[in-house]
């Protein structure tokens, strides 16, 4: 015997607590083997999917859903579109949606956020009809990992919604950066905020189709396949779309651990030192110059991003020069790469915090420290109180002893 204990006990055992959820999701924060089995292994435990479903069921105020786990939604589907009047944010894994399942789906109304993530060719077939039923709320829309989204159906989906604001379109090696910017080209009329697109291609110049995103404020580019020589000219190119918008943040993702070119990076500064606040370098290898010379330009500075390749003392000397830097974030956690040496651990992270009094975050693999000041009762001298948060799985099996104990 087992038993299986996740948040979701919580609200089927207490369910005058389910009218308050705004918020549900489950997320494949660990490998696939993490979900709960059974036996065999080949699909979620019944006791389990009972227990999310039935929790989905109870909580009728929900205004935002997400499920990454494939295996799960097809047995969760008829409670998600009963009463819920009030869901508007959707995301899904839609790999093994069948026809029957996306048409059911796609009967959804007032959503203003869709997410589809490597959504099966039957999910698809029903974006047309899904994007017709909630044309006049859809502000979001979200589509990656499929080869099945061509610039037709962009330009469609496009076409609809007037009112849309962020476009993600990435891992669709049917739509390429060029077809995404000239899609939008021909829809001037709407006014994107946030945009995320993938590079498959090299581009040394601007192409005459693209469009001027002005009224553009987050960017982001993710690259795929593209040359070591074409990388930088083919980056700059896109960035030449938003020179006139007051961008916000900008995150530039390679499959690659590829140096950033400093003509690249002076481009940013240059045109966006004014408003930029969130910059995010993921596998991208910066020089301490680069660093240091992000820091003292950027004076808006939020939240820096890059994979950390020197000791904290000579890191908190470059953070310091940004005094609004308040997170700061190790993307060695998402590039999979082996570990290297400057690591950054708990001694290093509280360096930071004492020579940076700023700096109130810092991330790295699996792990958040949150930094606190406060005055001590005796001497009224600031004390650095740092918190550890570590990610852990969201459920805990338990096993039931020979003495009838549950253990794990």
């Amino acid at each position: 015997m087992y038993q299986i204990l996740s948040p979701f006990d919580v609200i089927t055992k207490h369910p005058e607590y389910a009218l308050h959820v705004k918020t549900m999701s489950y997320s494949l924060l660990f490998p696939i083997r993490s979900i709960p089995t059974a036996a065999n292994g080949s699909k979620p435990d019944m006791l389990f999917v009972a227990t999310v479903a039935k929790c989905i069921e109870l909580c009728e105020n929900l205004v935002s859903f997400t499920c990454t786990a494939h295996a799960l939604l097809p047995f969760i589907l008829t409670k998600l579109l009963s009463q819920k009047p009030r869901l508007t944010e959707v995301k899904l894994e839609a790999l093994t949606l069948s026809v029957t399942e996306a048409t059911e789906l796609a009967k959804m109304e007032g959503l203003t956020h869709l997410t589809l993530e490597s959504p099966s060719r039957g999910a698809l077939h029903l974006l047309e009809k899904w994007v017709g039923n909630n044309r006049g709320q859809l502000t979001c829309l979200s589509l990656s990992n499929s080869i099945d989204v061509t610039p037709g159906l962009l330009g469609y989906s496009l076409a609809h919604l007037s009112n849309l604001k962020s476009l993600s379109i990435t891992n669709c090696l049917a739509t390429t950066h060029k077809d995404l910017l000239r899609q939008l080209n021909q829809y001037p009329q709407l006014s994107l905020e946030s945009l995320a697109l993938t590079i498959y291609t090299s581009t040394r110049e601007a192409d005459a189709l693209w469009p001027d995103l002005f009224s553009l404020k987050h960017l982001t580019i993710h690259v795929r396949q593209c040359g070591k020589e074409d990388l930088n000219p083919t980056v700059k190119s896109v960035l030449s779309c938003v020179s006139h918008a007051a961008l916000e943040s900008l995150t530039l993702r390679d499959i690659d651990r590829a140096e950033l070119h400093t003509s690249v990076l002076n481009t940013v500064i240059k045109e966006h030192k004014r408003t930029l606040r969130k910059l995010n370098f993921v596998s991208f290898i910066l020089t301490e110059g680069q660093i240091r010379e992000i820091c003292l330009e950027l004076k808006e500075l939020r939240q820096l991003a890059v994979f950390i390749t020197v000791y904290p003392d000579v890191l908190a000397a470059y953070i310091s020069k940004a005094k609004r830097l308040t997170t700061l974030v190790d993307t060695q956690s998402g590039t999979g790469h082996a570990a290297r040496d400057p690591s950054l651990d708990s001694r290093g992270v509280k360096k930071l915090f004492k020579k940076c009094v700023g700096l109130r975050t810092v991330k790295t693999t699996g792990r958040t420290y949150t930094a606190e000041w406060k005055e001590s009762g005796k001497t009224g001298e600031k004390e650095l109180k740092v918190t550890l948060h570590r990610l852990r799985q969201p459920f805990v099996v338990l096993r039931e002893g020979r003495d009838g104990t549950w253990d794990l």
